[in-house]
């Protein structure tokens, strides 16, 4: 026997020995089980924690890009006016709407619901244009840009939900679309 060791013990009958292994192996260090497991966060736990990360640096970002000084080339237009300059301003809405989307993406994935999403959207584009207004210089706020960032948290937003709702889907065939089945 490998690494074993056999004892006989004799007993007062002779037909019935018994026999014992013994076992010389090494023991494993024992190790407290619980301590050595780590926490297992759910899927719901996890996307949030993505959806906290998403805005945040989402957030900073936006500080970033929408509160930096910049040239005055549009200073002459009033705030309320949606579309001034086509060839400046429809560039300018679509970024908007670029920009706040990732927002509304983590948002959703943070587990808030539409209208919150939409208010915190809302409430972050509101404090960008009124820094822009009183405070940065060769900024300038424009109605325009608060429904284009809303527009952009809102589609982020529906994109997430849409995505989380619709779960996966079922695997097509590797045969292709046109191909005849069996």
């Amino acid at each position: 026997m490998d690494r074993c060791q056999t004892a006989r013990s004799r007993s007062r009958d002779p037909r019935r020995r018994t026999v014992h292994v013994v076992d010389l192996t090494p023991a494993k260090p024992r190790t407290n089980s619980l301590s050595m497991r780590l926490p297992v966060e759910s899927p719901q736990a996890e996307r949030r924690r993505l959806g906290g990360a998403i805005v945040l640096a989402v957030l900073v970002v936006i500080g970033v890009v929408t509160l930096w000084p910049g040239d005055d080339s549009d200073a002459g237009d009033p705030w309320w006016c949606l579309v001034c300059e086509p060839e400046y301003d429809i560039p300018n809405l679509a970024l908007n709407v670029a920009l706040f989307a990732p927002l509304g993406v983590g948002l959703a994935l943070c587990g808030f619901g539409r209208g919150a999403a939409i208010a915190i959207a809302l409430s972050a584009t509101l404090v960008v244009e009124a820094l822009q207004y009183q405070v940065i210089a060769g900024r300038d706020a424009s109605l325009g840009d608060v429904l284009a960032n809303a527009l952009g948290a809102a589609l982020g937003f529906w994109w997430a939900a849409h995505r989380s709702r619709r779960g996966s889907r079922p695997e097509r065939s590797r045969r292709g679309p046109f191909s005849a089945t069996s």
